[in-house]
Parts: C-alpha cells; structure tokens; sequence
C-alpha cells in the first residue's frame, strides 16, 4: 500500500543545528537503501554525502550561500563539484527546499582516451613485474579486475574467478584470453 508519509519531506525549524538535518537525512537515506535492497549503501553515503557533509559548518542552521561557496571552488568540470552539488542539492530538497546547485558538466564527454596496452605489451609487462606482484597483474590482466578488486577474489572455480561483494558487487569472471590462465598458473 502506498504511503505519503514515506515520500513527504520534513521541514527543516529555521534555527535547528546543520549536524541535526544531517542526522535525519541520514537515517533516511539509510532506511531507503536497506528497503530498496541496495548492499553497498554505506560506501555511496560516506563519499557522495558525508565527505561533502562535513565541509559545512554543522553546528549552525543550513546556509545555502555557504554550501555554494564551497561548491564554487570547485572547477566546472570536476568530479567533486558534481559530487558536493549533488550532495547539498538532496539535503536541501530533503528539508524542504527548492535549490538546485550548479553541478557543473563532468561527465563521459571530458574523460580523455586512454591508450590500452596490445596483448604483446601486457604479456611483456607480466614478464617485468616482480615475482610478488606477478599473479596480482595476471589475474588483473586476464579477468579484466581493478587493483582493488584482487583483494576480493574468493577463489577459482575450474577457470572461473570468484569475487566477494567489492565495488561491482559479487560475481564470477571468466579470463579473456583464457590462455593466460594457463601460462601465468593463476589458479
């Protein structure tokens, strides 16, 4: 059944503390993510939210004019600007009001492409590593993992990689090319 309530904002009292809207919009947020079957909440909260949270002075009323000023020093196409608009936008509207902050224009269009190493150069690559970080880069290489994602691996199953619940979430990989499975013995 539906519910108003579940979608109404709270109005924020005029002179209540910033660290008090913080905390209800925490908890909202949080209660939202846990319904809404999203496991990974906390990391999305502590970077998109409370990193940018915790540049505005909490102990006095929310300040528009200040979340713009630390917004503005930001450049118009960066990812932080885009995170703190973003982050101030959803406080705001949480309690109430309608302020939309310049996000800026980062995105897929200003990434710059990147030069992708040929099969050739990966393979030489493996042979340079040292010894010790020879099955992290194999295991990068051929499954396609991030360097934070080799942490994860859980183990393998004939060919299949299996990976814990990091950033993409739990999963399992096959190699591409397979045969580097073979030759750099990841197993």
């Amino acid at each position: 059944r539906f519910d108003w309530a579940e979608w109404l904002r709270p109005r924020v009292a005029r002179q209540e503390r910033l660290i008090t809207v913080i905390e209800r919009f925490a908890i909202d947020y949080r209660q939202k993510a846990e319904r809404d079957g999203r496991s990974r909440w906390q990391i999305t909260w502590r970077k998109d939210y409370l990193e940018p949270f915790e540049k505005l002075t909490a102990t006095r009323p929310l300040d528009t004019t200040e979340m713009k000023r630390i917004i503005d020093q930001y450049g118009a196409t960066t990812k932080p600007r885009q995170r703190h608009a973003r982050a101030y936008t959803a406080l705001c509207r949480y309690v109430g009001l309608n302020v939309e902050f310049d996000a800026g224009t980062y995105g897929h269009k200003q990434a710059k492409p990147i030069a992708v190493p040929t099969d050739d150069e990966i393979l030489l690559g493996y042979d340079k590593a040292p010894e010790r970080y020879r099955w992290a880069y194999g295991v990068m290489a051929a499954y396609g993992l991030r360097p934070s994602e080799v942490e994860e691996v859980v183990g393998f199953d004939g060919y299949e990689l299996i990976l814990g619940d990091g950033k993409t979430g739990a999963r399992r990989v096959l190699p591409w090319p397979s045969e580097w499975f073979d030759r750099w013995d990841l197993s």
